[in-house]
């Protein structure tokens, strides 16, 4: 008998009260500060020679939009970017409500159609002095665009937006155009950068991870297999916990860098772009790590079984 993934919903309802205790006006509205005390708005964060933190723009960069204001802000799960020209988009700020113990949320970039042309993380970073649930939720793309309209869509809805901002999640992205003059004459964009053999993703990524992961949540309240669908980065999951309640989720490997990975859950039976990160094992065998919507004490771990083992 199918059920829903009922632990991982139990972890969502968790963590919907811990939002709630990490900052009970999730309003954000803001008003004069105490006496000495900064205003409840992003802080301002200062760029040195080799960029900000996290991967922050360089000196090449600049802000491409910002449409942050002082109003109070109702909660979105998504920020629509507007690109005049070819671009390259080197970082990206949201101003989120984040809830308590949570560092990371998964995010995609979408075209006016709905295609999607990029996923990712974003991690939480500087935070408003007072109102310690509202940070900024960063991430570093660094993707070629071309010009047009496109959305950043989050796992949850916790962007900020009001009426200052039209509705719209409130963001801000750095990065520069992808133009150049060449010798003739003409306007092209910039090619991409070689590839970083250090980064991997997609089939050369899966390859590593192998064709079957042996998974266990949780300390064994949910166990099963993550088989990938040959050629791909995509697993099919499947769990059962003790009473025998089996769940069903698709799985794609979002890339591999060193000894990190990172999986994206497409959301059947548990929450939507909901990220696993996760260390490989020196001898390349095992996986253990996180989850975006997991408690702090919470770990997943894998076996890596290649074919024919």
């Amino acid at each position: 008998m199918k059920a829903t993934f009922a632990p991982l919903l139990a972890a969502l309802a968790i963590g919907g009260a811990a939002f709630a205790q990490d900052d009970p006006d999730q309003s954000f509205i803001p008003g004069p500060p105490p006496s000495g005390a900064q205003s409840p708005l992003p802080p301002v964060v200062q760029h040195g020679p080799t960029g900000g933190p996290m991967g922050g723009p360089s000196q090449t960069d600049i802000k491409l939009a910002d449409n942050f204001n002082r109003g109070g802000c109702g909660l979105a799960d998504n920020a629509p970017l507007s690109l005049a020209e070819p671009t390259h988009l080197s970082r990206i700020d949201l101003w989120f409500n984040w809830g308590q113990g949570e560092r990371q949320i998964g995010y995609v970039i979408l075209t006016p159609n709905g295609e999607q042309i990029a996923r990712g993380v974003l991690t939480r970073a500087e935070c408003d002095a007072y109102q310690t649930a509202w940070c900024y939720a960063r991430g570093t793309p660094d993707l070629d665009l071309s010009a047009g309209q496109y959305l950043m869509r989050t796992a949850r809805a916790g962007i900020c937006q009001n009426g200052g901002s039209g509705g719209r999640g409130f963001l801000q992205a750095y990065g520069h155009t992808n133009r150049h003059a060449a010798p003739d004459g003409y306007v092209h964009e910039t090619p991409p950068p070689p590839p970083d053999h250090h980064a991997t993703s997609g089939q050369y990524g899966a390859d590593i991870i192998g064709d079957r992961l042996a998974i266990d949540e949780l300390n064994g309240a949910w166990v099963g297999t993550w088989t990938r669908r040959p050629g791909t980065d995509t697993f099919d999951a499947v769990w059962r916990n003790s009473q025998g309640q089996e769940a069903h989720d698709v799985i794609r490997l979002q890339g591999v860098n060193g000894d990190q990975v990172t999986f994206i859950r497409q959301g059947i039976s548990g929450p939507a772009n909901g990220v696993y990160t996760g260390t490989i094992s020196t001898d390349g065998r095992s996986i253990r790590g996180t989850a975006s919507w997991y408690q702090p004490c919470w770990t997943w771990t894998a076996q890596i079984h290649a074919a024919g083992r």
